[in-house]
């Protein structure tokens, strides 16, 4: 059919029309669940921590009377809460469950402010189907104001723990610490070999295949406050690299947040001023190389977002958390690590100023959490948490080489089965939305103004899948392709005509 030939080029009039420049990217979701705790107070702060494993979720409350804090495990599917976690040595204070991780049906819990025995901040084990304290952690040289269990993070049998405000090399110069799951026993101490005064190591950390990495984001390695990170040996605590942005400068706090997946390192540095003063951004590293891979930064004048204070990452979706987002409502993006393409934009449906949700935020088997500690739903700052699904999106492939007026052939997959999906074609990448008296309205494209236009428009199959064989000019060569599913108003991947 003639229908099943068009150029490609071909404008389908009325469709969308004219297609405005926007400041932001990909779909606004919302929740699949709220959750509260089923007796929620004044300043509990629920959400301040969020922590995810196979069917549940650990938030913590590190306000919880008298800051003596509390985690809560709740059925991720259901919302239901399942139980709260209490330390056996519950001390004013101490903020139990600042931090918190899953891993293996274990959950751990970091209570970086008791002053105590000669200590300052301890850690604790939980099993996540009983509830009942396995163990406590203690650093074998804790001394005051360590702040021991400022972040936690958990992986292969071993607990990874920062103390920020650690003495070894001067005063909270920082430091963390890796200990043994099944005994409790410390394996090492992580110190930065260059690490001075007020560094601040270990105020984030992650875990991964054998790899710690210890984010100094106070380091005035590229001026005051610009920040580091290191990269140690699980076992050993060898330390492996010191890596700093290509463009690094000062009150930056690079290396506010870091997650590791698959040798991949993306790291916050939440008051980068690229987009505007705090605005924030995220930059990759290859941690077999040190090298970094990417930057990227939010869309658009985006002052005090604090974009990257937090981040998570799961089968290549990188989640980054923006709290200061809509003066302090908050947002999370997802975002695939590869391209730089947003997928997504997590949104509270009853956020309001000051929220400050995103807070902390957390991503596995397609689940994001992210905690608004400042929600005043139940009290006065008593705190929320919310669940979101990672969107299946859709994926086009190109199946030939830039073509001389001559045949081309495209397809795409995971679009929403027996219903449209529309091709859209531009001679630029750009950050584009759909106005609101069109088709999916306030959604993000990918593709600049540069002779925008929708290409086609067809029904995938069953799977979702569907071919598209036709002509084409030679001039479309440098463009690029991007898929709308017009029923979920998700898109693709953008691909370049070569």
């Amino acid at each position: 059919m003639q229908s099943q030939r068009r150029l490609l080029g071909s404008l389908l009039a009325g469709l969308f029309g004219s297609i405005a420049v926007a400041a932001a990217s990909g779909q606004v979701i919302s929740e699949t669940l709220k959750l509260l705790p089923e007796n929620g107070h004044e300043e509990d702060y629920f959400g301040c921590s969020v922590a995810l494993m196979d069917g549940g979720v650990a938030i913590g409350a590190d306000g919880v009377l008298q800051e003596k804090g509390s985690v809560f495990l709740f059925d991720n599917s259901t919302g239901q809460q399942a139980f709260e976690l209490r330390a056996q040595d519950r001390i004013g204070g101490a903020q139990f469950g600042w931090s918190v991780a899953m891993d293996e049906g274990i959950i751990a819990v970091g209570a970086p402010f008791i002053y105590a025995e000669d200590r300052s901040g301890w850690a604790y084990l939980f099993d996540a189907i009983t509830g009942e304290q396995l163990a406590k952690l203690i650093p074998d040289d804790a001394q005051y104001y360590d702040y021991f269990g400022y972040l936690i993070a958990m992986d292969a049998g071993l607990v990874a723990v920062g103390a920020p405000g650690d003495f070894d090399n001067g005063p909270s110069s920082g430091s963390g610490y890796v200990f043994e799951v099944a005994t409790g026993r410390q394996v090492v101490k992580l110190l930065p070999t260059d690490g001075l005064a007020h560094d601040g190591a270990g105020t984030c950390i992650d875990i991964q295949d054998g790899i710690v990495a210890l984010g100094a984001p106070f380091s005035d390695s590229n001026g005051v406050d610009s920040g580091c990170v290191y990269l140690f040996d699980a076992h050993s605590g060898t330390q492996l690299f010191k890596l700093l942005p290509d463009d690094g400068e000062a009150d930056a706090s690079f290396g506010s947040a870091v997650a590791i997946e698959n040798g991949v390192l993306a790291v916050g540095a939440f008051k980068d001023d690229a987009r505007g003063v705090d605005s924030g951004s995220v930059y990759l590293f290859d941690l077999a190389s040190g090298a970094q891979i990417a930057k990227y930064v939010p869309e658009g004048e985006s002052t005090r977002m604090v974009f990257g204070e937090h981040l998570a990452v799961e089968r290549g979706v990188l989640a980054v958390a923006a709290p200061g987002y809509s003066s302090g409502a908050g947002a999370a993006y997802l975002i695939h690590m590869v391209s730089g393409e947003r997928i997504a934009i997590l949104l509270a449906s009853d956020g309001e100023s000051g929220d400050r949700f995103a807070s902390s935020i957390a991503l596995r088997n397609g689940i994001v959490a992210v905690g608004a500690p400042y929600d005043s739903e139940q009290a006065f700052f008593s705190g929320s948490a919310y669940l979101f699904r990672v969107p299946t999106l859709p994926h086009l492939d190109l199946m030939s080489s830039c073509p001389d007026a001559g045949p081309f052939r495209v397809r795409w997959t995971r679009a929403t089965p027996d219903d449209r999906a529309a091709i859209l074609y531009s001679h630029e990448q750009g950050l584009f939305t759909i106005p609101g008296s069109h088709q999916c309205p306030g959604t993000a494209l990918a593709l600049g103004p540069d002779q925008l236009q929708v290409v086609l428009v067809r029904t995938s199959d069953s799977n979702g899948r569907h071919v598209v064989n036709g002509m084409a000019p030679g001039r479309i060569c440098g463009g690029y392709l991007q898929l709308l599913d017009l029923s979920t108003c998700y898109t693709s991947n953008v691909i370049p005509i070569q």
